[in-house]
């Protein structure tokens, strides 16, 4: 569109120009416009292209007024799906057609060639007999939008997301935590949460590196996605540590939910572990009403944590874990000593209580020095609670592996009131089935070899059977490991 001069009306001796407003909209007003404005007439052919439309597509006024339009010139795109918009699709033509104005969204080629995502509102063009004469769009460029709203949304996913396994991170969860619960308490439905755990992680960074353990947690966590709903929550909460939680759903529903994750994970070869399985710990519960956050995760975790202690790869759930009173080393309250020892919520193998003068520091020191002896490794080392995993074949002088865990606790009792005599130190000796290595699991683990290895932790640990023992409770738990979940 030529430029034409404002004052058309001839200068007279004073007489002050006059202004035609027609023309400043012609030829300022509609090019100082931020939007694009392009009309075209009944045959699609161009009547108005403004400056701006010059700057969104590189394509000049001059080379476009009068030239027929169509997606083609644009190099059309849908915004969703990036398919060429083709010619039966003309934004304008449907304009026309339907005389009803149009709204959509579409890429097209800015200047260089770059992808530009621009909004087009298209409106007919009507005479003073209510006929279409042409039709108008405004095209508005939103692609700084479209860019702000995606380092926005990346921004929020760095804040919300774990960088290596991509599923919900520890401040996410902690943040939704408290709005799942109190949502759950609103409509009165039941929840839980399952706390899970690879087995022997750092065996897996020592054998392989940090790079295959990466691997491997970012293969649990797309595994553990795939067995959640749309409307839980999987996220990593630490480490190797993983959290699920379980929308609408009671204890028993997600005790039967992590029992098919576990039974699925030891069964599947990850190739990254040159075909090996992974195995995993479960700790679930359920929402109480007494429960605050803190508790609902806490009973959890002290779920994962009985799993470790009899021997991983099992899912424990926190509220019925429980066994009789009467049943001395099987996480029973009372003792034969009269000590609290931690509930094991599963029969061993083999447990034993034993009296000794020896201190609590130089027995800890002995079992330390034992563990080498029988081919182990620390898995819990405290003041006053050891655990290991030993491969106890050799030391048995069997030619087979036979794997056991160790879990050996100890209490200093008070000294008499009266100063005779000295103060006792008590401890339990439980022997549970553990597997060979990390990655598989061998039941050759019997009570008769579990006795052979008492016999020489006792030896190690100078605890005379006659004076020392207190009392012995042996079981055998039938292994259920290879039945797959209902």
């Amino acid at each position: 569109m030529p430029t034409q001069p404002i004052d058309q009306t001839p200068k007279a001796q004073g007489v002050a120009p006059t202004l035609d407003h027609d023309v400043v909209i012609r030829n300022f007003v509609i090019d100082a416009l931020p939007h694009g404005i392009i009309c075209v007439d009944l045959n699609l052919n161009v009547t108005l292209w403004n400056r701006s439309v010059e700057t969104m597509t590189g394509l000049k006024r001059s080379a476009m007024l009068g030239e027929r339009v169509s997606p083609g010139i644009f190099q059309m795109k849908t915004a969703a799906s990036e398919d060429k918009v083709p010619e039966s699709a003309c934004p304008f033509r449907k304009c026309l057609n339907t005389a009803e104005s149009r709204k959509a969204v579409y890429q097209i080629a800015g200047r260089s060639g770059r992808q530009v995502q621009v909004e087009f509102n298209l409106n007919p063009i009507m005479n003073s007999e209510n006929e279409v004469i042409g039709a108008m769009a405004i095209l508005h460029d939103t692609s700084a939008q479209v860019a702000m709203h995606q380092q926005l949304n990346d921004l929020y996913l760095m804040a919300v997301l774990d960088p290596l396994t991509q599923v919900a991170n520890r401040a996410e969860f902690e943040r939704l935590l408290t709005e799942y619960v109190n949502s759950h308490r609103e409509v009165d439905l039941k929840c839980s949460l399952i706390i899970c755990d690879i087995d022997f992680f750092k065996s897996i960074n020592d054998n392989y590196g940090h790079h295959v353990g990466d691997q491997a947690l970012i293969s649990f966590a797309r595994f553990l996605k795939h067995f959640v709903r749309t409307h839980d929550l999987v996220a990593r909460y630490g480490g190797e540590e993983f959290v699920i939680l379980c929308a609408n759903c009671d204890e028993d529903a997600a005790v039967q939910r992590a029992e098919k994750i576990r039974f699925k994970l030891e069964k599947t070869a990850q190739p990254m572990l040159e075909g090996k399985c992974l195995t995993a710990s479960f700790g679930v519960s359920e929402l109480t009403d007494s429960d605050d956050t803190t508790s609902f995760f806490v009973r959890a975790d002290h779920a994962l944590l009985k799993a470790k202690e009899m021997g991983r790869n099992r899912v424990m759930r926190a509220d019925t874990s429980r066994v009789a009173d009467n049943e001395i080393g099987s996480g029973a309250k009372r003792s034969v000593s009269g000590i609290g020892w931690q509930k094991l919520s599963s029969e061993p193998l083999l447990s034993q209580e034993f009296q000794t003068q020896t201190p609590v520091n130089v027995l800890a020191e002995k079992i330390r020095c034992v563990v080498p002896e029988l081919n182990g490794q620390v898995s819990s080392n405290s003041e006053r609670h050891i655990e290991f995993a030993c491969q106890a074949g050799p030391a048995l002088n069997r030619k087979e592996d036979v794997s056991f865990l160790v879990a050996i606790e100890m209490q200093r009792a008070d000294s008499p009131e009266d100063g005779k005599g000295q103060a006792m130190t008590f401890l339990r000796i439980v022997i549970l089935p553990a597997k060979t290595k990390w990655f598989a699991w061998k039941n050759v683990a019997n009570k008769e070899t579990a006795m052979e290895l008492m016999t020489m932790i006792r030896q190690y640990l100078s605890l005379n059977e006659e004076t020392s023992l207190l009392k012995v409770n042996a079981a055998v738990t039938k292994s259920t490991r290879d039945t797959p979940p209902s």
